[in-house]
């Protein structure tokens, strides 16, 4: 499989996407900044902060999910043939969204995570921003399976014949194919013509009967005819996501809510006798 080749580094990226940026979009633009925002992301990391990262990021991504209104999925997984290789896929319902998760208390661990040097040599964070396709839909929960992160850059003159072709073959595989989870297409928030996709399958198998389907061929005709730029040729990561079951999340949740409600009593025994009594008149 080919890895996203190291053009920025992670935390720099969600540093800057901090930074609101304006700009002007031509009218045959595919996207405008109501769309939803996502990241693709990868990283290699030292062998020894694998179990630590992985604790980390699964709990940022729970609670993620608990807790963020603007977040619409958190996809975390492991190379499929490369040990400690990891890939981030998330999407939220606009910038404003993604810029609040990284202020939420959840996100502080893998920030200060990033900052203790966990990167395996040639393996540090590459990140890339875009705006989805699609209108923003409701928030998905935490699934396993298999997916893959890619991108590319289409030659100008090929954009329409692309998005054609990309458009049905999202239509067709998310209306048709049973192993199917999900099917994102994106364009860069600065680069036109600058694409990304995210799709997840139940497992590797299912991924595979889908490069099989009818729907499937033209777009892999279209990469044979030279659509891409010189420097844009497409480059993807395919991945095992991070097996969470939903008994483990809903445990999880279970002992937040009894810890608060405990919390609650204690504070309420430990009231003055007077303050009880004016309560209870």
């Amino acid at each position: 499989p080919m890895v996203l080749p190291p053009t920025i580094a992670f935390t720099a990226c969600r540093s800057a996407a901090k930074v609101a940026t304006a700009r002007a979009f031509i009218t045959t633009r595919l996207m405008s900044t109501s769309k939803p925002y996502a990241v693709n992301a990868a990283f290699t990391l030292k062998a020894d902060r694998r179990d630590e990262f992985i604790t980390i990021i699964k709990e940022d991504q729970r609670l993620s999910l608990k807790d963020e209104e603007g977040i619409v999925r958190f996809v975390v997984g492991e190379d499929k043939d490369k040990s400690n290789t990891f890939y981030l896929h998330e999407e939220y319902v606009n910038e404003d969204a993604f810029k609040k998760h990284m202020e939420m208390p959840h996100f502080k661990p893998w920030d200060d995570f990033t900052k203790t040097d966990p990167w395996a040599e040639g393996g540090e964070p590459v990140a890339d921003f875009y705006l989805c396709t699609h209108e923003a839909g409701k928030k998905e929960p935490i699934r396993s399976g298999h997916a893959l992160n890619a991108k590319f850059t289409i030659k100008a003159d090929r954009r329409d014949e692309f998005l054609k072709i990309i458009n049905e073959d999202q239509e067709e595989t998310l209306a048709k194919e049973k192993g199917s989870i999900q099917f994102v297409i994106g364009e860069d928030k600065e680069k036109d013509n600058t694409f990304f996709l995210f799709e997840q399958y139940v497992n590797e198998e299912a991924f595979n009967e889908h490069n099989e389907m009818p729907h499937f061929q033209p777009w892999k005709a279209f990469t044979e005819t030279d659509p891409f730029t010189e420097d844009g040729a497409p480059v993807a990561g395919f991945y095992n996501t991070l097996k969470t079951t939903d008994e483990e999340t809903e445990k999880k949740d279970e002992d937040e809510a009894e810890t608060k409600e405990d919390k609650k009593n204690e504070v309420a025994e430990e009231e003055p006798a007077d303050k009880k009594q004016k309560t209870e008149e």
